[in-house]
């Protein structure tokens, strides 16, 4: 019953935004627009214009530099099963890579938004003119309709006041993933910036909380400045924040499948594969298995047939490994060293940056989607890498599933001997 209660709340305050949104900018109405508003701000809900980073620079003494241009990403088609089909990368150009400073603004741990409170102004590069196939999650959001987002936030309350910092904190900062891929990449964008030595960096706390994240990070900074943590849901203010635009292009939920997925996630493999090399000079030398098994014993999402799939991978000589027992180091040796690697798509995966050329993947997935968040890794690194479809316990994107066993046989027979 209460699951049922916040739904209709929330499919009530959707409503009301949409209403803001058709009202807004509609002189007529200005009344009405403005008495909306109020009424959401006692929920406490606010809804802001939402606007990017270049656009917001054009009207403002904020200013904007362009650190890289003439940018090219690259993303990748799932080969599934034993399809005939390439390994191949497939270009396409990216925005340029831009850093932002920003006057008296706010922002929220676990979140891309900047809030401007004095102008009602929300900043999200991703979020303005967004795509109605995606839809915009991120820790401070509720929900947007078009470019009117409605917000966690009333706009008064602040928890911290500083004078200064670097943007470093975002969205789905407990994913390793994405805080590997999209915010601790931009660490290597930070040698040589214009940017006064005082002026600390401001990061997620779950960065110093996770032993991973915290290992990639330490890895990564070389900057020698100051280190702020910020809570999920702790607002800071800033008289003078620096942001940095995105490096890897990397959506965070896409609601329509229906397409090939060929235009939703970009890497830009310069930057990417920096960060890789400068990753694996930390890598230990500790030695394991060539043909290594990815275990999600630990896992509750997504669970599968793990333990007759283990059966049947044993015959061919892989080594069951749970990734997590081990520090990045030995991480980054266990996916360096391997030959051949096997598993359900997941956070481990992640770790296919660290992969030799011509290593052999498998990778376990419920569903025909071309979500190509590995395949354009492993390509890049020059690596085989094929999808085993199982079959789903139900419609739901992360349900469970069940590995087929023939399939998988036959992969092992044809792929992993090759």
């Amino acid at each position: 019953m209460n699951y049922w209660i916040k739904q209709i709340k929330i499919f009530g305050i959707v409503g009301i935004l949409r209403v803001v949104s058709f009202l807004d900018g509609r002189p007529f109405y200005s009344w009405l627009y403005d008495g909306v508003k109020c009424m959401l701000q006692c929920i406490p809900l606010t809804p802001y214009k939402l606007t990017d980073h270049a656009t917001f620079s054009l009207g403002h003494a904020s200013s904007q530099v362009v650190l890289e241009t003439n940018r090219v990403g690259y993303t990748s088609k799932l080969v599934f099963g034993m399809a005939e089909e390439p390994f191949e990368l497939l270009p396409s150009p990216l925005p340029d890579i831009r850093l932002s400073r920003l006057e008296n603004v706010r922002i929220q741990g676990n979140s891309d938004f900047v809030i401007v409170p004095a102008e009602q102004v929300v900043i999200n590069d991703f979020g303005f003119n967004m795509d109605p196939k995606y839809a915009n999650v991120d820790g401070a959001l509720l929900t947007q309709k078009n470019n009117l987002a409605l917000m966690r936030y009333n706009g008064h309350r602040v928890d911290r006041t500083l004078g200064s910092g670097i943007m470093l904190s975002g969205k789905f900062s407990l994913n390793y993933y994405h805080e590997l891929y999209e915010i601790l990449i931009k660490l290597l964008l930070l040698d040589g910036l214009d940017i006064p030595a005082m002026v600390p960096l401001i990061i997620d706390e779950v960065v110093f909380l996770v032993p991973s994240f915290r290992e990639v990070f330490e890895c990564l900074n070389q900057s020698g400045r100051e280190v702020l943590t910020i809570g999920p849901k702790e607002i800071v203010a800033f008289d003078t924040l620096y942001c940095l635009s995105a490096v890897n292009m990397i959506p965070p939920f896409k609601v329509d499948f229906t397409d090939d997925g060929l235009n939703d996630l970009f890497f830009d493999l310069k930057g990417t594969l920096k960060m890789r090399s400068r990753l694996l000079t930390f890598r230990s030398q500790r030695a394991f298995p060539k043909r290594i098994f990815l275990s999600r014993k630990s896992s509750k999402n997504r669970q599968y047939n793990e333990a007759e799939v283990i059966a049947l991978v044993s015959l061919f000589g892989f080594t069951v490994i749970c990734p997590e027992e081990y520090d990045l180091f030995d991480q980054m040796a266990l996916f360096q060293g391997a030959e051949c690697i096997i598993g359900a798509s997941g956070a481990a995966f992640s770790n296919l940056l660290f992969c030799k050329e011509g290593c052999r993947i498998i990778c376990f997935v419920s569903r025909e989607l071309n979500i190509p968040a590995f395949s354009t890794l492993a390509y890049a690194l020059n690596c085989s890498m094929r999808y085993c479809l199982g079959t789903p316990d139900s419609k739901d994107l992360h349900a469970g599933y069940t590995v087929n066993l023939k399939m998988l046989e036959q992969m092992l027979n044809e792929f992993m001997k090759a």
